[in-house]
């Protein structure tokens, strides 16, 4: 049984607006011809469906170092903090 359907339109959406009426048109005409369709995703236009996944992977090693350095500090500064109360 098909759960998933992937379409790319010819010629290609100019906008995003027409991107999405074209889905609901195809959804209108598939529900017509006894296919319902319950749910109709459109990603962004000239993007890969899973860009915003993929960015924040890439991310992920720059935001952890940054918590690494911030984590370093921190301990310096209570450190530092907790010798100047002691002297």
């Amino acid at each position: 049984m098909l759960h998933d359907l992937c379409v790319r339109f010819a010629p290609a959406p100019a906008t995003q607006a027409d991107a999405e009426a074209a889905a609901s048109a195809l959804a209108r005409w598939l529900g017509e011809a006894g296919h319902p369709v319950h749910q109709i995703r459109v990603p962004a236009l000239r993007r890969h469906p899973h860009f915003s996944q993929m960015a924040t992977v890439q991310q992920a090693p720059a935001r952890l170092a940054l918590s690494m350095i911030l984590l370093v500090a921190g301990g310096v500064m209570a450190i530092t903090a907790f010798n100047v109360k002691r002297a």
